[in-house]
């Protein structure tokens, strides 16, 4: 990735993730929050896709309560798992707040407006959507433009 003009570097410490990344994705089966919200700074992004279970749980659900914009692969989904679901649990998100996937992608007025909002996507495994971003990141790649 560094020569594409990343900076890669790795860590341990949750502290040294929220204080040095505006980009974070987590992939873990973890049970308790392992990033804490009073972490986060402006302008974050957050992409949680370990929580596919009603038990695990990633962020603090306090991160969904400071979000500016929080996105559901798929809301009913997320009303009984992941990071929305554990939010919802803990009374700190309303789920009028939520946003569906699919229409943000669809609506830039749903989209990020200030590069200091924090935003999560919360994507708790939908098959279809899976397959689709596979193949758009295949084409991408090889260059190919083609529908099989």
């Amino acid at each position: 990735m560094e020569p594409s003009g990343y900076n890669i570097r790795t860590t341990l410490r949750t502290e040294d993730i929220a204080d040095g990344c505006n980009f974070i994705v987590t992939a873990t089966p973890s049970e308790k929050p392992l990033l804490p919200a009073d972490l986060l700074r402006k302008g974050t992004h957050i992409t949680a896709m370990g929580s596919d279970t009603p038990e695990k749980n990633e962020l603090d659900p306090r991160i969904l309560q400071k979000a500016d914009i929080v996105v559901a692969d798929s809301i009913s989904q997320c009303l009984l798992r992941g990071e929305i679901h554990q939010a919802l649990k803990a009374g700190v998100l309303e789920k009028e707040r939520i946003l569906e996937l699919g229409n943000v992608i669809v609506n830039p007025d749903l989209q990020r407006t200030s590069e200091d909002q924090i935003t999560i996507a919360d994507l708790t495994g939908v098959a279809v959507q899976d397959i689709q971003i596979a193949k758009a990141v295949y084409h991408a790649l090889t260059g190919e433009n083609k529908r099989p």
